[in-house]
């Protein structure tokens, strides 16, 4: 998630990052602002990227601001079947992988 945040934001994307339950951190071209998480607490615009991770989280779903957005939402998580409930109401894909090596990822972040 860290490598696709960091990637985004060089490429100049606007970003919103899900940071609990119930926070989420929007970076664009005006700075960072820190919203809630609920359905009308941020709307983000068309192209926008929400990223949410549920690892180390009670919360097993993308916030509602992400839900019901028009963003590209990209959700991490551990194994398991919870995902078939959301994605249930939301269209998308469903990737699996393995974590990275601590060496390939030092590679893949020093390449310029």
């Amino acid at each position: 998630m860290l490598f696709l945040l960091a990637r985004l934001l060089q490429e100049e994307n606007v970003v919103a990052l899900q940071t609990g339950n119930d926070s989420v951190i929007l970076f664009d071209r005006h700075g960072v602002h820190q919203h809630g998480a609920t359905l009308h607490a941020i709307e983000l615009p068309h192209g926008a990227w929400a990223l949410s991770d549920s690892h180390g989280t009670d919360e097993i779903n993308p916030c509602p601001a992400f839900q019901f957005s028009d963003a590209h939402l990209v959700h991490t998580g551990p194994p398991g079947n919870y995902w078939k409930g959301w994605m249930s109401h939301l269209a998308g894909i469903r990737f699996l992988m393995d974590v990275w090596p601590a060496e390939e990822l030092k590679k893949l972040l020093y390449v310029g």
